[in-house]
């Protein structure tokens, strides 16, 4: 993975000469974290209005960048902005995603790749580490990610929205794009567009979208590549779908004819996605013909009950297969949908 350097203001900025009184007065509408203002700590850093009084050194032992906020200590201006008596960084940070870095800097909080971890702390550690060089930190969220995240064809073809990776805590699909952009994770961003385009659709891609009353939206050029990738999936399903139905097993005695594939096709348009990926896709109840469970999943938005409507038991097993490999050769250029280098100089990221 690549080293990234983070885009911060130099400490020397950051602990400015100041208006004394305007800063006191100001001082009074912050709040102390509950668990990360430590009594004895000798520098407080700021995140919105959330103030968090910290060890400087056990910082600098993890990360390259407060490293060097405390090697430049001794070149600061006599008058300097301070807290309860400390030298006070301001940071342009989320304070929820600061706590959530600190307490795994610090220890409070001992991030493990293979650790339950709810996507909101995962992200602001992965997102600070990365952003602040914790390298050892930084791996561990990335190895968090890797683990649950769909690696290969046969788990993203099965895990179809974000619920079923991250469970009750799963973000919007915007978010993980701009995650995984931001902190120069390559090899997420496939299946994170894949099901940014599935998930979403057109008009979330076009509009955006809102999460607790927040808009969210790609950035604009995410927002190009998202639609396009969009427009290019729902070929792709088609495509799967009319050379599946139109192909006919070496054996077949004649038994489904036309009429059988005229009506699959006119399903399969019908109900046309973005979800190329979808095990089995349309033709699920061949695979699993007598569970009736299945029977849902095979009727259109006409009414139309397509497991009433079945080809011959060769055909079936003859679609079965080259829908697999038509889902299998999707798969196979997934990245240069999203304008991406190919799967083998991802997988070395």
């Amino acid at each position: 993975m690549s080293n990234l350097r983070p885009d911060l203001k130099s400490p020397v900025t950051s602990c400015r000469k100041y208006d004394e009184q305007s800063s006191k007065d100001g001082h009074k509408t912050w709040k102390r974290h509950p668990e990360l203002y430590m009594p004895d700590g000798t520098m407080v850093l700021c995140a919105q209005d959330v103030v968090f009084r910290v060890y400087p050194g056990l910082l600098a032992k993890h990360s390259d960048v407060f490293n060097g906020m405390t090697s430049l200590s001794d070149h600061l201006p006599s008058v300097v902005e301070t807290y309860d008596g400390q030298p006070l960084v301001r940071l342009p940070d989320k304070a929820e995603d600061l706590a959530h870095f600190l307490e795994a800097t610090m220890g409070i909080n001992h991030f493990q790749a293979n650790k339950p971890t709810k996507f909101t702390a995962a992200a602001a550690v992965l997102r600070l580490s990365s952003k602040y060089m914790v390298s050892q930190l930084r791996q561990q969220a990335i190895e968090h990610f890797r683990r649950i995240i769909p690696k290969d064809f046969h788990e993203i073809g099965k895990k179809q929205t974000n619920a079923t990776v991250f469970g009750d805590d799963a973000p919007h699909p915007f978010e993980l794009i701009t995650l995984f952009r931001e902190c120069q994770l390559m090899s997420f961003l496939p299946w994170a567009f894949y099901h940014a385009c599935k998930e979403a659709g057109f008009q979330k891609l076009v509009e955006g979208d809102s999460r607790d009353g927040k808009p969210i939206r790609l950035s604009d050029d995410d927002q190009r590549v998202a639609l396009l990738a969009w427009k290019a999936l729902r070929v792709s399903v088609q495509e799967i779908r009319c050379d599946t139905i139109l192909s006919c097993a070496p054996d077949c005695k004649g038994g489904c004819g036309d009429s059988v594939r005229l009506e699959w096709l006119k399903a399969g348009f019908y109900g046309s996605r973005s979800d190329a990926l979808n095990q089995w896709g349309m033709f699920k109840l061949l695979a699993t013909s007598r569970d009736d469970r299945a029977r849902s999943l095979t009727t259109t938005g006409n009414n139309q009950d397509l497991s009433k409507i079945q080809p011959c038991s060769l055909c079936s097993k003859s679609w079965l297969k080259k829908e697999l490999e038509a889902r299998q050769a999707v798969w196979a250029c997934l990245p240069s949908f999203f304008e991406l280098p190919p799967w083998q100089l991802l997988v070395q990221d």
